[in-house]
Order: structure tokens, then C-alpha cells, then sequence
């Protein structure tokens, strides 16, 4: 049986079993845009940044129905091609519902929900509430598994409260820039996600090819002005934007949180070693490993032990070891489990997971890699 997903809506005036059409619209994107934010900090990329292509293929949310009785609106996750196992919207469902839940118990949002998914349910729920005594509540069953939360008023109130920055801890921006203003030496940025205004010194402005900056890429790096970052000044580092930097709006410290971890510094320190091999390194004419796809390793494994620290959750130290070809392979062994995680080249994986006497094989899309990670260190399923 497929996951389901149900938002149940009790509003004054609405007869049993009925939910107002714009209410519905209202719940449907809501719930779409708020897994799909989820989904995509599951993959290991930055939440703020511009939804990617990735998180929403793996999106797949189906309205079915309406339930008699009351309100009810019936949701069924769809599987997807680029995932084996359990349903990504199901995972991130179920983050939802149980994150909604534990702020209800704690008054503090778990680190896996982050503000941008938080304002985005909170504003679809703020049509239900413009009337007195209206509810709403959420539930997610699937995969032997079954979460349940009851938003009130004030837990809307809470998820609509925007996320604050602090006015002394750097930010990083990446977008496209669109309106230049060189009285108030000034230009906007769009990330993707939100337009920043990045104000600069007169040395700074004077500094640029305003014909070219317009329309261009840029990084910047400066801090907040206001709480919700709509304005940055004090910039230390401006420059055209490479092609591997995403638009969005970055925290560092938060952003590179896996890059403190003892599991990435060991494996960052072996990758420089594995660098220096010669070519026929192994006597058999194997192929020196490729910096490329060396550095999205590296980088993947500190994505997703950020993830990981989110949910509470260590990342041993994995083995890394060159592969004949060109590529690495990360290994773990926990237990009765062994993941053998290959990545022959920027973008693919290649799997070897032993779970006491049963092995599975494969190629594997960045979510069932993430997901494998999980899995070897939790014993989750995948």
C-alpha cells in the first residue's frame, strides 16, 4: 500500500466533508513546497538555495481525495524512478509531521526543519485560521510507520515566524544581478529564493565593470542589516560566481557544519595523499584518481554528514580507497553491515551493500547513496 498523507480541516461554516477549494490549493502546494525543501536538505544541499531539478522529480505527491466525515484531504506518495526503497516524499512527510510535533512538546524546532519549510506550511495554513476554532492536523502512514500532529493557532504563529539572522556572523549570497544603483552604490541580487540588496563602499562600487555586472553571477560574502538578511553591507569578498557555487543564501558555519567533523578531516587528509598517486599505482596500469571527481567526494561526504548531524546521528570514519579506474570508494563496516559506496566520477555512485548473508548491487542516484549512508551507520531502512 502506497504512504498516505492526510490534512484533515475543521472550519466554522463548512459542511462535514467538504474543504473550501482555495483552502485545498492552499494545503496542496504548501505540502508540495515544504517536502520538496526537505527533500532537498535529505540530498545534502543547502535548503535556501534555488529548489533543485533533483528534489523536485523525487516530489511526487498525489492528490486523491476527500474523505467523508470531516475535511479531509487525501495525499498518496508516488515512487520515483531516481529512488529505490522507501518513498522521498514518505521520509520527508514523516520529518514533518514528527518536527511539528516535537516543537509542540519542546517549543524548539528540531535542525531538520528548517525556517524556509516552516513559513512555507505556515502560510498554508493561515487561510484555515482566519476563522475562530478552525483546526488543522496532519498524519503520515506508511512503511509500518505512523506520525500524527495537530496545528492550533499559535503553532501557526510559530511556523510562520521568519527565520532571523544575526547581524555579526558572515553570509554568503550567490545570485544574479538585476538593478544596479549607482547613487546609493547598490545593486540586487536574486538568489533563486529571495532578492538581497548588497550595499558596497564607493571604492568598491567604482571598482566594478557595471556593464558587465548586470545580468552577471555573483558571490559576495558580507552581513545581515536586518534580521530576515533582505539588505547586506559590510562586504569582504566580491567576484563573479563559478558554475559550481549554487544561487542561494548561505550561513557558513552552517553550511560547512560536516566540515568539522573528525570522519571528514581524516578522509579530506587521505584524499590529498591519494592525489599524489602516480599512474600504474597498483602495477596493473590502474588510473591515478581524478581531482574532479575527488573533490565531489569529498564534498558529498561532508553534505551529507551534515544531514546526519541533523537527525543526531555520528558518521564514523569511512575507509577511502582508489578504485583502477579513476574513482574513489568509501567503505564502512558496522556491525553485520558493509557499504562499499564507489564514485568513478563526478555525479554517479556505485554500490556494494552486505547485510549479514544478503548483498545488493547497483548504480545509485545521490538520494539512494545518502540514504545507503544512513542505513549502514542507523540499520534504517533504505
Amino acid at each position: 500500500m502506497p504512504p498516505k498523507i492526510t490534512i484533515a480541516v475543521e472550519k466554522p461554516n463548512v459542511p462535514s466533508g467538504m474543504v473550501l477549494a482555495e483552502d485545498a490549493a492552499s494545503l496542496s502546494s504548501g505540502l508540495h513546497d515544504s517536502l520538496a525543501r526537505l527533500i532537498q536538505r535529505q540530498l545534502g544541499f543547502p535548503w535556501r538555495a534555488k529548489l533543485k531539478d533533483q528534489a523536485k522529480r523525487l516530489t511526487r505527491v498525489a492528490l486523491t481525495g476527500i474523505s467523508e466525515g470531516s475535511g479531509i484531504l487525501q495525499f498518496e506518495s508516488l515512487p520515483t524512478a531516481d529512488a529505490a526503497g522507501r518513498s522521498p516524499a514518505s521520509i520527508a512527510a514523516f520529518d514533518l509531521v514528527a518536527g511539528i510535533r516535537a516543537f509542540k512538546d519542546s517549543h524548539q524546532w528540531p535542525p531538520y526543519l528548517p525556517a524556509i519549510v516552516r513559513n512555507r506550511m505556515g502560510a498554508a495554513v493561515a487561510p484555515i485560521f482566519n476563522e475562530p476554532k478552525a483546526t488543522v492536523s496532519i498524519a503520515v502512514e506508511g512503511d509500518g510507520f505512523k506520525e500524527q500532529c495537530e496545528i492550533s493557532a499559535p503553532i501557526k504563529e510559530a511556523l510562520q515566524t521568519p527565520e532571523q539572522f544575526s547581524p555579526e556572523e558572515t553570509i554568503e549570497v550567490v545570485g544574479t544581478v538585476f538593478d544596479l544603483n549607482i547613487r546609493n552604490h547598490s545593486f540586487k541580487v536574486d538568489t533563486g529564493s529571495r532578492n538581497v540588496t548588497l550595499e558596497v563602499s564607493e571604492t568598491q562600487f567604482q571598482s566594478l565593470d557595471t556593464d558587465s555586472m548586470r545580468w552577471a553571477r555573483v558571490f559576495v560574502t558580507g552581513l545581515p542589516k536586518d534580521g530576515q538578511s533582505r539588505t547586506v553591507h559590510g562586504v569582504k569578498e566580491l567576484r563573479l560566481a563559478n558554475a559550481g557555487e549554487e544561487d542561494g543564501l548561505n550561513v557558513p558555519s552552517e553550511l560547512r557544519r560536516g566540515e568539522r567533523s573528525q570522519a571528514y578531516q581524516e578522509v579530506l587528509k587521505r584524499s590529498h595523499d591519494l592525489l599524489q598517486l602516480p599512474g600504474g599505482w597498483d602495477s596493473y596500469g590502474a588510473e591515478s584518481p581524478g581531482r574532479r571527481g575527488m573533490v565531489f567526494a569529498t564534498n558529498f561526504l561532508r553534505d551529507v554528514i551534515g544531514v546526519l548531524v541533523d537527525h543526531k546521528i555520528d558518521v564514523p570514519t569511512p575507509f577511502l580507497v582508489p578504485t583502477a579506474t579513476g574513482g574513489v570508494q568509501f567503505e564502512w563496516k558496522i556491525g553485520s553491515r558493509e557499504l562499499e559506496l564507489e564514485i568513478p566520477e563526478k555525479g554517479r555512485f556505485e554500490y556494494l551493500a552486505v547485510d549479514g548473508s544478503r548483498e545488493t548491487e547497483g548504480e545509485a542516484s545521490r538520494w539512494t547513496a545518502v540514504r545507503l549512508v544512513r542505513w549502514v551507520i542507523t540499520g534504517e531502512e533504505v
